[in-house]
């Protein structure tokens, strides 16, 4: 018996896993194009994260400003509050951060506060835009976020309303001793803003 000969296996051509050697280089292609729009994605989201954090920490420091004016009680601001709340005709406070320095009497020209702005594109693309945060940019895209956060607390009773409109809430004997004593509403939580 003679030994049986086995054929020479047959070498295969190295070919890549894509398919046709024309092909080799189009992951590569396709991975220097991606990697650009990745980076700039990235980019973005952690700007618009900055943006959010801001937020959320303006958020929980006008939220610490009101708890310590109202002493971290649900009934009452300070007095001299109180006596404001009074004259605006409100039962509510509202607490808010800005960019701007609040007055410190009310003698001074009404507040206008200015919101918290912060960029989300790079300083080059905000070289044309408008400093001013009210004026829309040319073209309506904006490169700056205005971040606006308010908290509002209901307060106490400080206004009702009557027939001749708000009056001062002294407490209850006002209710059995005044001459419009049936006509009295107690409209809580009603705010400046609330009309």
């Amino acid at each position: 018996m003679a030994a049986e000969e086995k054929p020479a296996p047959e070498r295969k051509r190295s070919v890549p896993a894509g398919g046709d050697a024309g092909e080799s280089g189009q992951s590569i292609l396709e991975f220097l194009l991606m990697v650009p729009l990745m980076i700039g994605l990235s980019t973005l989201m952690v700007r618009v994260n900055t943006v959010i954090q801001v937020s959320i920490a303006n958020q929980k420091y006008a939220r610490a400003q009101a708890f310590f004016l109202t002493y971290n009680s649900p009934y009452y601001p300070e007095l001299r509050l109180r006596q404001r709340l009074v004259n605006q005709e409100s039962n509510e406070m509202i607490i808010g951060v800005s960019d701007k320095i609040a007055p410190k009497s009310e003698d001074q020209a009404e507040y206008d506060p200015d919101p918290i702005i912060v960029p989300i594109v790079s300083a080059s693309s905000l070289a044309g835009e408008s400093q001013e945060p009210e004026l829309p940019p040319e073209g309506g895209k904006r490169g700056r976020v205005r971040v606006r956060t308010t908290v509002t607390l209901c307060t106490q009773v400080n206004v009702v309303e009557t027939g001749d409109g708000f009056v001062p809430y002294d407490g209850s004997s006002m209710l059995t001793e005044t001459p419009v004593a049936g006509q009295v509403t107690f409209p809580f939580c009603r705010g400046v803003f609330s009309e």
